[in-house]
């Protein structure tokens, strides 16, 4: 920056450091309004926040995509798609939108719908024992993919999101009640997709998104189906550049499948789906 300024008394001299404060006239960005870095999800060219419901029952949020101007550092100025007073997701914008693609509504992965993001209860059904059994091989299958992310070993994750997607056709449909076709349906057309992703793919990071979204399915049918034993719902903060992400394990230790050995403990527990 070049700066031309009053000199007085002669106190700047040559080779000297200053530091200042410099001001931007930003009339010409939009209305005026600027938003944290962390309320905003990135998707491509699509800007993305949660807009709470006004009025709503309880806490409720709507998917709103913005056109950003300017980056200012921690916050960024909102050229259109915001208006003065509304209300937006600041803090754990990735967990609300995470919720909103297990439900299967309008999310960063899913823009077909205007439905607001309300909580879902997940119905409890019985199974047949045939059905519990194939049901946990598939979790079996996801647990193993899981570890080999783990271990940070991408010919290992491809191997074994093969078994996935094989213990998967295993599932006679069968056996499926009518009112849950549907639902299952998509989680089987979702899993199959990305578990052969993981299999296409070597490249670690593109495997480890792949499985998030995985794990977001396979949590669905454990709740919907059950589970033959004890397993735990985990979050990691930082993955994604900060973002978030959840995974199955079957340990409440924390081994971290987004980091592997270089933040293995990172994450906590979130939910417990019990044996029962």
């Amino acid at each position: 920056v070049r700066v031309e300024m009053e000199n007085t008394g002669n106190l700047l001299k040559p080779g000297m450091f200053v530091t200042g404060n410099l001001k931007a006239i930003l009339g010409s960005q939009g209305k005026g309004l600027a938003i944290p870095h962390s309320a905003v999800l990135w998707t491509g060219t699509r800007s993305i926040v949660y807009l709470k419901v006004p009025e709503a029952t309880q806490p409720t949020y709507k998917m709103r995509e913005i056109t950003l101007g300017p980056d200012l550092g921690d916050s960024y100025v909102v050229r259109d798609g915001l208006a003065e007073g509304d209300e937006i997701v600041t803090n754990g914008t990735f967990n609300v939108d995470a919720s909103a693609q297990l439900m299967g509504i309008t999310s960063m992965m899913n823009n077909q719908s205007d439905k607001t993001t309300v909580p879902e209860v997940i119905e409890r059904v019985a199974v047949d024992r045939v059905l519990s059994d194939q049901l946990n091989e598939v979790t079996i299958a996801y647990l193993e993919l899981k570890d080999a992310l783990v271990k940070s070993n991408s010919k290992l994750a491809s191997a074994k999101a093969m078994l996935l997607s094989d213990q998967l056709l295993n599932v006679d449909m069968k056996l499926i009640g009518k009112a849950q076709m549907n639902t299952w349906m998509k989680l089987w057309g979702s899993l199959k997709k990305e578990s052969q992703n993981i299999v296409d793919m070597y490249d670690l990071d593109s495997q480890r998104q792949s499985f998030a979204l995985i794990g977001g399915s396979i949590y669905k049918i454990l709740k919907m189906f059950g589970s033959e034993k004890t397993v735990y719902y985990q979050f990691c903060p930082m993955a994604f550049d900060n973002k978030g992400a959840f995974w199955i394990s079957e340990s409440e230790k924390i081994a971290n499948p987004y980091f592997g050995a270089a933040m293995l403990t990172c994450g906590e527990t979130r939910e417990v789906l019990k044996l029962d």
